[in-house]
């Protein structure tokens, strides 16, 4: 039971990303949504930040706990939250960041380079865009944890 519960949990985080990933595909310049300093930054400081504060086996089994493990305590469950949200705030933070400092430094070199206003821009945007499809499996990884949590305190009562 454990294995089909893993097995589906996996293939929903893939279809789920497969279809964000087909969102952006349908668009007629694809690679335009790709850039691998964009996302170099989104990832590295959220990263850093578990990290830093300590937090990195919580996140790890968080990952753990949406693909079906239940082998936990309410403490731990409540410590994998604590390191996914966390996360989920340093994505959206840095992505904001990102989009900011983009649209700054292209601001500042649209007097020398106009033509090259749009792509700065859009890469700018790459940014937020990045942070909120990461942001969207982490809910749903946010939201099983809660789901465990909810379920561990009414069987406790």
């Amino acid at each position: 039971m454990k294995a089909k519960k893993s097995i589906v949990r996996l293939i929903s985080i893939v279809m789920l990303v497969v279809m964000l990933f087909w969102m952006l595909a349908s668009y007629d310049k694809v690679s335009s949504f790709f850039d691998t300093g964009t996302i170099l930054f989104i990832t590295i400081i959220p990263l850093s930040m578990i990290i830093f504060s300590n937090q990195w086996s919580d996140f790890i089994r968080a990952i753990s706990i949406a693909m079906g493990s239940t082998e936990f305590t309410t403490r731990e469950y409540k410590a994998s939250l604590n390191a996914i949200t966390l996360s989920m705030n340093c994505v959206l933070m840095s992505g904001i960041f990102g989009t900011l400092a983009g649209v700054i430094m292209q601001l500042s070199y649209m007097t020398m380079y106009p033509e090259s206003a749009a792509a700065g821009f859009a890469i700018a945007g790459l940014s937020i865009l990045y942070a909120m499809m990461i942001n969207i499996v982490q809910y749903a990884i946010k939201s099983m944890i809660n789901k465990e949590i909810i379920y561990r305190d009414h069987d406790q009562l």
